[in-house]
């Protein structure tokens, strides 16, 4: 077995000789093309020279000066070789090891220079520089990938075939590291250009320090984790160095390879609170090499990384506390070791804007993109804060690092703020996932009610000093004001749901209600001491909020409505008296909840059926919407939207009431009977009506308005002319619904209501349907009118099919001929002939009807005189006619719309 084992050292060692050799005869080669190629421009230049022409002795200068002119030009010649060649040896110039690396590349390094590179390294044209260098390039990242893969599976070879003792083979994988980098180093100096090959064989030996390295620990347990630790950071730290010298292609397979060791070396003990310290050193190192030479790609490439491993860590249920410190190193790393801002002290500055939102929107299109990868990284970790929420149990060292981080996001936004969003992303968050822990306990861990509880007063706390803190050191003091008051309502709303059996509501509602009552304490002595007004408003928007969570937790269904519809007035008093523009949206969103929750009863709520109760429940909203409406000037673009509102509101108090009457208290009553026929008439067309009147007042949501409007108003009509005039026309359709009282009855529900919808559209609505709507008006006026004359007569039994008395038809003829008669002075008084015609087709039809309908049981002699008194009428019309002046032979009057 010995023998076996020295074989074996021997053929590896014998390879590992060869691998050197064929390392230095292939860079030799190389070394020798180029000198040949060096050789041969000078050649070409030099016969160049010689072909030159001769000068005329007319241009020829006096023989003294040619002769000064022909020494200095040789001895220029003799130091300055032509730019368009290769140095020579002995004056090699110094390379940036960070540009391509093939000698026809390091010709032009010297004119180019580093800088200018350097600066262009955020253009988009570095992408597809880097992936045509890759493409270049790959047999250079595979060898040296190659080489490093080697060292690891050395240890792996051994460990499985049980060679060597632990202590040989891991001082056998560190001498090949060592002698790997000691070989690229040789070669670095032996060679005239940049070489990635050299800098892939440098990378690979540092990956295979790292694997010898933790295969002593976690394998065989030679060194003690401290020892590891350091060992680990000496690697990085010098990988980091070399790469300076070396190039990116060392920083790729050194650094990013290094990421990938704990796994190619994994023992199965599943240490990876272990690997994830590893993975914060490589880090670490890495953002160090960025302070000095920065690449978009690896930097990118080390983000990833290092979240790819804090995410399996996460995944293994690694300490909380760990995951978060993890999460704080990545942030410093990438806010303090790139720049050197240790302290973070440097400041920036957002530009000045009328709100925070609007100042960073500004701030974004002028940044850089480096530093908008840098606070989307910050973002990214603050949303990995949030599984602070998401674990069974928490440790007193999980809850000090987790409100830690949390604290430290304010003391960013003050040094950075282009990154002011994180407290409120932070919040927002934290608040979703502890709802979605309340709703979908399954999806979400819930934490125990102590530690919740413990986190939510943290929070509350945090926020409300780090908030005053940025609010008293930085600009828009608004915004950090609200974030100071508003969290910790949010937070206790997420007690209210998460602590159950921890106080009842009445309680809750009392601490809410205290808390409004001491921000409108506060918001008092704000004004004392003359604060901003926006401060002093974002106090008792607070107050608002406060207020209304306790009245969520204390009343329901109606209650809850008129308790926040109390709300309108005192927001519209506070937008009278501070005119700032946060409270336009609140009022608004208000408005909104409070219409929607009305609008679709019983979808929402489910209010308790007492005497009478829409007239409080609907027009308890309505009065409080007037009375804002008219605390505001006229100037106010909210008195639109007030406006739209307490004519919606109102619509729905009529027609709520309307159906507690009819149904005898039952509102949502459901039946498509004559009476859900006319009660649908009258409910969708106010509405439509409301909003198109509601549309003229809008800025930016006409077309939504008309929309709405113009849905409502075509269901109005066809649900009128379908239902009410065909399908339950009483004339054809045996009704109950109808009662027998004279005028005052249903009919007045189904068709005089629909009419003066009419008349209302007839003024509302554009010009070019006026025409339209006047004939619907006429012929539901006639109809209504009809109707009536046949209840007079025939009480609630008006069935076609049951005949008509004489008297009847005489009502009939009587009641026309005086629509007629009225029809035409209204056309006389407006001068309009369109209405006068159409009262002429009325008296004529009259006429008609009586000579031949009234009067079509007479005979003999009475029917000669009944036709004669018919042509003697048609004649004293056509004269009425001439007279009055609407004739052919007179001018017509201007028609009217």
């Amino acid at each position: 077995m010995d023998e076996l084992v020295t074989l074996f050292l021997l053929v590896v060692f014998l390879v590992f000789l060869g691998v050197i050799g064929g390392w230095v005869a292939f860079f030799r080669t190389k070394d020798l093309r180029q000198r040949v190629s060096y050789l041969e421009a000078e050649l070409q230049k030099l016969t160049q020279i010689t072909k030159q022409p001769v000068i005329k002795p007319a241009q020829q200068r006096p023989l003294v000066d040619t002769a000064q002119n022909t020494d200095q030009a040789l001895a220029n010649k003799e130091v300055e070789p032509a730019s368009n060649e290769a140095p020579r040896e002995d004056t090699r110039p110094a390379y940036d090891h960070w540009q391509p690396s093939s000698p026809q590349q390091a010709k032009g390094s010297t004119n180019a220079g580093a800088a200018s590179d350097r600066a262009q390294h955020i253009t988009s044209q570095q992408a597809s520089a880097f992936f045509k260098h890759l493409k270049q390039n790959w047999l250079t990242w595979v060898g040296g990938l190659c080489v490093g893969l080697s060292g690891i599976f050395l240890v792996k070879y051994s460990i499985d075939q049980g060679l060597l003792g632990p202590e040989a083979r891991i001082a056998l994988a560190i001498f090949m590291g060592i002698s790997f980098h000691g070989l690229a180093f040789w070669l670095k100096g032996r060679l005239n250009f940049n070489s990635d090959a050299v800098a892939a064989l440098a990378g690979g030996a540092s990956i295979t320090l790292y694997a010898a390295i933790l295969a002593a620990l976690h394998l065989y347990n030679l060194f003690s984790p401290t020892l590891v630790f350091i060992l680990l950071a000496c690697i990085s730290i010098g990988t980091m160095l070399l790469a300076l010298v070396y190039g990116p292609v060392l920083a790729a397979i050194g650094i990013l390879g290094a990421y990938i060791v704990p796994i190619l070396v994994n023992t199965g003990s599943n240490n990876v609170a272990g690997a994830l310290i590893y993975s914060a050193i490589i880090t670490l190192s890495a953002f160090a090499l960025f302070r000095y030479v920065f690449r978009r790609w690896l930097w990118v490439g080390v983000i990833l990384a290092s979240t790819a491993w804090w995410l399996i860590a996460y995944n293994e249920s690694v300490s909380l506390s760990i995951l978060l410190s993890y999460l704080i190193v990545m942030g410093y790393s990438v806010l303090a070791i790139r720049t050197g801002n240790w302290a973070l002290n440097q400041h920036d500055t957002l530009p000045n804007s009328r709100t925070i939102w609007h100042a960073l929107y500004r701030q974004y299109k002028r940044l850089a993109p480096d530093e908008i990868y840098t606070n989307g990284v910050l973002a990214l970790l603050t949303l990995a804060w949030l599984t602070v929420g998401m674990q069974h149990t928490l440790s007193t060292a999980d809850k000090i690092i987790a409100m830690a981080f949390f604290g430290l996001l304010f003391f960013i936004c003050k040094q950075r703020p282009s990154v002011a969003f994180l407290p409120l992303l932070a919040i927002t968050g934290f608040t979703l996932v502890a709802a979605l822990g309340y709703w979908s306990p399954d999806y979400v861990r819930l934490l125990p009610q102590a530690t919740i509880a413990q986190l939510l007063i943290g929070i509350s706390i945090i926020s409300a000093l780090g908030a005053y803190w940025n609010l008293i050191q930085t600009r828009f003091q608004g915004y950090w004001s609200a974030l100071a008051t508003l969290t910790p309502v949010v937070m206790m709303s997420l007690a209210y749901l998460r602590l159950e059996g921890f106080a009842n509501d009445w309680q809750w509602a009392t601490a809410a209600l205290i808390l409004a009552i001491f921000y409108s304490a506060l918001a008092k002595q704000l004004v004392k001491v003359r604060w901003s007004d926006l401060m002093v408003v974002s106090v008792l928007l607070a107050a608002h909020f406060a207020y209304s969570l306790a009245a969520v937790i204390l009343l329901s269904d109606a209650h809850l409505t008129l308790a926040l519809s109390i709300q309108l007035i005192s927001l519209c008093y506070l937008n009278n008296r501070y005119p700032i523009p946060v409270l336009v949206p609140c009022v608004k969103l208000l408005v909104i909840g409070i219409v929607l929750r009305l609008t679709l009863n019983p979808y929402l709520p489910n209010y308790a059926l007492t005497p009478h109760w829409p007239i409080w429940v609907f027009g308890g909203p309505f009065i409080c919407s007037v009375l804002a409406w008219r605390l505001l000037p006229s100037s106010n673009q909210l008195q639109g939207w007030l406006q739209g509102a307490s004519l919606h509101l109102l619509a729905l108090t009529v027609i709520a009431e309307t159906r507690y009457l009819i149904y005898g208290g039952d509102v949502f009553h459901l039946d498509f009977t004559q009476r859900e026929a006319a009660i649908n008439t009258l409910i969708w067309g106010s509405l439509g009506l409301v909003y198109w009147y509601r549309s003229t007042l809008s800025g930016s949501l006409i077309r939504l308005y008309q929309i709405a409007a113009s849905t409502l108003l075509i269901g109005a009509l066809a649900n009128y002319l379908f239902g009410s005039v065909l399908a339950f026309n009483p004339l054809f359709h045996k009704s109950t619904w109808l009662t027998d009282t004279p005028i005052f009855n249903t009919l007045l529900l189904m068709y005089l209501l629909p009419t003066i919808l009419l008349v209302l559209a007839y003024f509302t609505l554009p010009k070019r349907l006026s025409k339209v709507l006047l004939g619907l008006v006429a012929a539901s006026s006639f109809l209504l009118i009809n109707l009536e004359i046949r209840h007079l007569w025939h009480g609630a039994a008006m069935l076609i099919s049951d005949g008509t008395e004489q008297g009847e038809l005489y009502t009939y003829s009587m009641v026309w001929l005086g629509i007629s008669i009225a029809i035409l002075a209204l056309a006389i008084q407006v001068k309009s002939a369109l209405i006068y015609r159409a009262g002429m087709l009325v008296l004529m039809c009259v006429v008609a009807k009586i000579f031949l309908i009234d009067m079509s049981g007479l005979s003999g002699l009475l029917r000669v005189t009944s036709f004669l008194g018919l042509g003697l009428c048609l004649l004293g019309i056509a004269l009425l006619h001439q007279k009055i002046g609407f004739g052919s032979n007179t001018a017509q009057p201007r028609e009217t719309e």
